[in-house]
Formats: C-alpha cells, structure tokens, sequence
C-alpha cells in the first residue's frame, strides 16, 4: 500500500501539471483535475462494489500500458487542438492511469485483514510520493510516469507474492 501511495500522488502530480499545460494554469483547472480525480475514484469504487472484482492483474497490465504510452507521448502534440478536443485526450489519457490505480487500490483495500495498517502504509507513501515530486526537477515532469510506473511495478509483484503492496 506504501507504494500505491507513492505512485498514485505522482500520477496526481503529473496530471495537474498537464492539464495546466493543455488548460492553462488556473485555480479553476487545478480544482477541475481534483474533482475529476475523485470522481475516477469515486467511479472505480462504484463499479468494484457494483460488479465484484477480485483480481487486481488487469488493472496493473492497464496502468502499466497507459503509462508507457503516456511516457513517449508528447504532450506537445495536443496543445494546437480545440478546447473540447483537449479536453477529451485529457480525459482519456492522462486520466486513464488514475482510473486504473483506483481500481487496484479499491480492489487491495476491499481483501484487507489490517486496514488501519494498510491505510496508513498508504499515506506514508503519499507523503514520499510528495516529496518525490521534487524528482522533477532532475527528470522532467514526464520522469514522474517513470517513477510512478516503477512504484506500481514493486507493489504489482508484491501483491503478486500474496502480501499486500
């Protein structure tokens, strides 16, 4: 769960900073990606409630695929397009990552046997992935796809042992 932390607030560093890019950057569009994050997660949770999900390997195959793409991606390309076509790229690609870490995290949280440790395992590594976005400035903004693909690459094959990541 330490780094699900960790990956999830680089992936959310990493939207805000692109859709700053694409969007400008306003407390308007800052508080536009918070609420669309949320509501991914708010999303993702809906649906593992809704239709039981038990395995966590298609969501980690999904985040791991998008953020590769997201990684070679130049972000570059979408500036010149229409607001609602930004607008749409954004949503389905820098926001797809998200959008799938919730699903693994929802999924871990929901066959949790210590969710008080779990959580604040969690939240630890939120607050490393915070101070790991300073890893920016050495990488670029688009390193943060990289350490964040790392984190949820360790806590894949953690979670693949049996143990909780």
């Amino acid at each position: 769960f330490f780094m699900l932390g960790l990956g999830f607030m680089l992936l959310e560093t990493k939207s805000i900073t692109s859709f700053a890019l694409l969007f400008g950057s306003t407390v308007t569009v800052v508080s536009i990606v918070i609420a669309a994050i949320l509501s991914s997660v708010l999303l993702a949770n809906f649906i593992i409630h809704r239709w039981y999900m038990e395995s966590v390997v298609v969501p980690y195959l999904l985040i791991f695929a998008s953020l590769i793409a997201l990684y070679f991606l130049p972000l570059s390309l979408f500036i010149g397009l229409s607001w609602t076509a930004k607008l749409a790229v954004s949503l389905l690609l820098i926001s797809a990552p998200i959008f799938f870490a919730s699903f693994v995290f929802g999924i871990s949280f929901s066959g949790s046997e210590r969710m008080d440790v779990d959580m604040g395992s969690n939240l630890f590594g939120a607050v490393v992935g915070g101070m790991s976005e300073y890893l920016s400035m050495a990488m670029g903004f688009n390193g943060l796809y990289a350490v964040s693909l790392v984190a949820y690459a360790v806590a894949f094959i953690i979670d693949m042992k049996g143990k909780r990541a």
